[in-house]
């Protein structure tokens, strides 16, 4: 598993296959959340390439936004 803070302190997660010197970055869509794509994403790193798949914000494990300003209406 790996973790990045986007600027906007959103926390965007993502599972990394292999360590290729070259690489491909999967992304779901729809519905789907990261873990889609495992089948695929270890394929791919058995031919060699680093793989990150990537959850978009707000699907399944990346439901972390950044916090409420101070000054925030709810």
């Amino acid at each position: 598993p790996v973790r990045f803070t986007a600027k906007d302190g959103w926390k965007i997660y993502g599972d990394l296959y292999g360590k290729g010197p070259r690489g491909v970055v999967l992304v779901h869509g729809g519905r789907r959340d990261k873990s889609h794509w495992s089948k695929q994403a270890q394929a791919t790193a058995g031919a060699g390439l680093t793989v990150p798949a990537i959850g978009l914000r707000g699907f399944g494990t990346a439901k972390d936004g950044p916090p409420d300003p101070p000054n925030a209406i709810a």
